[in-house]
């Protein structure tokens, strides 16, 4: 296939992000900032965070908004040289 005017290209991607922050969809995600483990309102993100950090009973909430991402994609080409460039 070297000399033909036809080309296959491929690529790959992986992306894992161990951080992201999820607190759901809708409108209704953008009220106060909560969680099941306080009866609190939080209106303040650094308060927020705060609280889910805090150890009750051997329990944290630290990472109740926090979900590992992966993206895994792919892409293949099938070129053709038409003026011999």
């Amino acid at each position: 296939m070297a000399d033909s005017p036809w080309r296959i290209r491929a690529a790959g991607a992986f992306d894992q992000n161990k951080d992201e922050n999820y607190f759901g969809f809708g409108e209704s995600t953008l009220g106060p900032l909560t969680y099941p483990g306080s009866p609190l309102i939080y209106h303040h993100f650094d308060d927020y965070t705060h609280a889910l950090e805090q150890n009750a009973g051997g329990q944290t909430w630290e990472h109740y908004n926090n979900y590992w991402r992966t993206h895994i994609g792919g892409l293949v080409t099938v070129e053709r040289d038409f003026w011999g460039g």
